[in-house]
């Protein structure tokens, strides 16, 4: 039963970008934004988590994988949330973000709870895909990828409201901020590890449970943290004005909030339905758990902050200039442009790290 589980975790690693074989997923995320949010955020990555839970009786017959499923999570998570926080494109920060919610995933298989798992796959897939259809949307409306650029762009955030309050949704759900879907889905996975860590149930190795549970708690101050500064850079720019390149359509917009609903509501309903269809365990949010997890969240959240009110009092002693030289002219040559005439004076710009991002002092 070892060998086999472990085989078979070897296919999972790679499907679902566990570590060690998560290294390509940042990577896929330089496709369409659309296709991003589909197939990286809901559907294909998740296929290795679904196969684990469709097959955790193979897992459990081997305390041995349940073990190393525990770690493999455990360092999936952290990692990929330390990752996160270094990140300059926005849709690799996401990117990172989506192993580490995997990370909480495989958690969930690994102290034998199917139903938290497939629970937080369902909540993620919504608040991711809005994560990157919004980032989308900036995108398009800053004609640039990098933070560092959005972070020196002062009304972004006008340009885009519709983006602005549905990832901010979105962001809030990811930080497992009570009432998000995020919060209820995240916080099953922690319940899981808790009485297995506690010996309230036996059904996977208590040693399991601790590692999940740890990591766990300590990726919950990470996420909060990548994802503050994710706003943070992205809607609080200091600087020249974002660039003009016309007006978001309608489509584009519509669906932002048709999956800011699930984002908001979806825990809240689900935890009380979830349990019937997997194996009846009780998904509702246990008091120790909720009390860390969103404790240690918001620390994360509020540190970043402080973080960045220190570097932006810093950085205004740095004349970096406007990374947008033309709003009027074509985003992709404005870009070029300001890579070139600012190179002399600060480097290549396209690698110039902002001086107020709080990711340099985290």
């Amino acid at each position: 039963p070892t060998v086999i589980a472990l085989l078979l975790l070897a296919g999972v690693a790679g499907k679902s970008a566990q570590f060690p074989l998560h290294t390509w997923l940042p990577d896929a995320m330089a496709g369409p934004t659309p296709v991003s949010a589909l197939i990286h955020a809901a559907t294909m990555v998740a296929a290795g988590v679904y196969f684990v839970a469709r097959l955790l009786p193979v897992f459990q017959a081997s305390t041995a994988a349940m073990v190393v499923l525990a770690v493999m999570a455990a360092v999936t998570m952290t990692g990929s949330a330390l990752a996160a926080l270094a990140q300059d494109d926005i849709k690799r920060v996401l990117a990172y973000s989506t192993i580490g919610q995997l990370g909480y995933m495989t958690g969930a298989l690994a102290v034998g709870d199917r139903g938290a798992a497939v629970f937080h796959l369902l909540s993620h897939g919504a608040f991711k895909a809005l994560l990157f259809l919004a980032a989308g949307v900036i995108i398009h409306a800053a004609g640039t990828n990098s933070l560092a650029a959005m972070s020196r762009m002062a009304d972004l955030r006008d340009r885009v409201p519709d983006a602005y309050w549905t990832m901010t949704v979105a962001l809030l759900a990811l930080a497992a901020i009570p009432p998000f879907s995020g919060f209820f889905s995240k916080e099953s996975v922690l319940g899981a590890a808790e009485h297995v860590a506690t010996g309230h149930t036996d059904h996977a190795p208590g040693s399991a449970g601790w590692i999940v549970l740890v990591a766990g708690l300590v990726t919950a101050v990470l996420t909060a943290a990548y994802a503050m500064r994710l706003w943070l850079l992205a809607f609080r720019g200091r600087g020249a004005k974002a660039p003009d390149h016309g007006r978001q359509p309608l489509v584009m917009n519509a669906v932002l909030w048709v999956l800011a609903v699930p984002s908001l509501a979806f825990g809240g309903l689900a935890f009380r339905v979830l349990p019937d269809w997997f194996d009846g365990r009780d998904l509702t949010p246990t008091l120790t758990t909720s009390v860390l997890g969103t404790g240690l969240a918001l620390v994360g959240g509020i540190v970043t902050y402080g973080a960045w009110r220190h570097t932006g009092a810093l950085a205004a002693r740095v004349p970096l200039g406007a990374v947008a030289a033309h709003p009027e002219a074509d985003a992709g040559l404005v870009e070029a442009e300001a890579i070139a005439s600012h190179r002399p004076a600060y480097g290549d710009i396209a690698y110039a790290t902002d001086p107020a991002d709080p990711g340099r002092l985290l």
